[in-house]
Parts: C-alpha cells; structure tokens; sequence
C-alpha cells in the first residue's frame, strides 16, 4: 500500500496472485491507493476472492486512473453484476487495453461486450506504434500520401466522411498549412478524435489548436504525445478545458510537462468524462451500497 500510494517509480507491475484479499483490512486502501497512481501499469488479481463488492470498488479507482492499461482477474467469483461495473468504468477510462475475467460467472453476451471494447483499442494501440493506421477505409482520415491542403479543404468543407484525423510522426513544425488545418477544426463538426503523435508540436503550436478546441464541440480524442510540449504549453489545454467539456481523453505522455500540470489534466478530463455514464441505452452508476 505504502508504494503505490508513492507512486514507487519500481512498482510498475502489482501482482497478488492467489492471496485471499477477502475481508483483507488493507485492501480497501489498496484500491483508493491505485486511483491516484500514475506508476502501475498491470494489475493482476488472480484467484484473490475478489466478489462483486470488491470489483464495484475497483472499479471506482480504475475510473480515475489514467496509467494502468492491462487488469487480470481470472478464477473470481465475480458476477455479471460485478462485470457491469467494468464495463461502467470502460465507458470513463480510455487507457485500459486488457481486461480478463476469465473463471469468471459472467455471462457470455457482457464478456463479448468487454472483448469488443478492449479489442478496438488494441487495435488503435498498434496503429500508434506503427505511425501508420492499417486501414484504408473513408472513414479513417489518415492516408499517408495524402497532402495537407487536401486535408485542409475537407476539413473547411466539414467532409463527414473524416471523422478522425490521424497525423502521426508528420513533421507539422514550420509548415504553412498547420495553423490553418487547426483553424478550421474550430468550425468542424464531424472530426472526432484528433491524434498529433509525433508531430513536433511546441508550446506556439499549441497555444493555436487549444484556441481551436475552445471552440469546437465535436472532438472527444485528442494524442499529443511525444512531442515538444512544455508546462507552458499544457497551461494552454488547461485553460481550454476549463470551457470545453466535450473532451474526454487528451495525451501528453512524451512531453516535458511538471507532473502536477498533468495531474489537473487529469482531473479535468475526469470531470467531463465522468463516473456515470449510458452504455448501449442502460446506466450504470457506480454508488455501493
């Protein structure tokens, strides 16, 4: 408990496999513990006991963590009731990429619904690493070999066909089109999820996209990670997301931000994503009783 409240730069991986945490008194601040961590990325409680209960209250910490992206809890006696809490937690957190509840008495239909989440951001997660999506479709808006001032025309056109605009590891530093590409997302209304990895994208820069999504009402995503980005910078998004509640995710992982900037990042971004949230027409609220 003590590391993880510390955020022990060493603790990256917590694995209590096969201890009985049921009725353990340091479970309950163990959890409270993970929702502020940024350290830990993999959680496995493997064969712990864990019941509905617990998971509920797992479930609140994992809505409020942004590092941890894989989470095993095989051979539980975790229900469907315990798994609609996780899907609750799926709706707010964008980061988690593995979840397993195999051993589980969950029904099949809620484990589907739980493979269909996580596998579409594995397959989000492999189209970062690689710089290049691997679809072609209209509907992924980034092409390789696709010029910016055509990307720049559908987006001052609103083309509903780009909905997501993937720019990875393009140099948009000292390009002419840049700054007009981030005025015209202020006026667009179909992009969706906005993804600059790679971009060389410094505080200027920055200052000109947070002017644009102060404005815009339609993107939920928004990647900068691995870019030039200083405190300085991320002031800019803060002040943005003071007045934009429509973003739900923002990355800066890979700048040179102060970690309490990203921590009121991540306190923003909670606010707007929030812990209730409507999953295919049912709520799911995550008070315990």
């Amino acid at each position: 408990v003590r590391s993880v409240s510390s955020n022990d730069p060493n603790l990256v991986e917590l694995k209590l496999d096969g201890v009985q945490l049921v009725n353990t008194p340091e479970l309950e601040d163990l959890i409270d513990a993970l929702s502020t961590n940024i350290v830990v990325k993999s959680v496995s409680f493997n064969g712990t006991g864990m019941d509905d209960t617990m998971v509920a209250a797992l479930s609140l910490s994992l809505a409020e963590n942004k590092a941890i992206t894989h989470v095993s809890l095989q051979d539980n006696r975790i229900t469907s009731e315990g798994c609609e809490y996780l899907l609750g937690t799926l709706d707010s957190n964008l980061t988690i990429t593995y979840l397993d509840l195999s051993g589980n008495q969950v029904d099949p239909y809620l484990i589907n619904e739980i493979e269909s989440i996580v596998s579409s951001r594995q397959s989000r997660s492999s189209h970062r690493h690689a710089g290049v999506g691997n679809s072609r479709s209209s509907r992924i808006s980034l092409m390789e070999d696709q010029p910016l001032s055509s990307i720049l025309q559908r987006l001052t056109q609103n083309d509903p066909s780009l909905t997501e605009l993937w720019l990875d590891n393009r140099d948009l530093s000292n390009l002419p089109e840049t700054e007009p590409i981030f005025d015209a997302l202020a006026n667009n209304s179909y992009v969706t999820k906005l993804s600059l990895i790679g971009c060389g994208i410094d505080d200027g820069l920055v200052a000109s996209l947070s002017l644009a999504l102060v404005e815009n009402t339609s993107i939920v995503e928004v990647w900068l990670s691995d870019n030039f980005i200083t405190s300085g910078g991320c002031e800019y998004l803060l002040g943005t997301l003071d007045t934009n509640q429509t973003i739900e995710f923002l990355d800066l992982d890979g700048n040179e931000i102060e970690p309490d900037l990203m921590d009121e990042i991540q306190v923003a971004i909670s606010k707007n994503s929030g812990l209730t949230r409507s999953h295919n027409g049912r709520e799911r609220s995550f008070e315990l009783s």
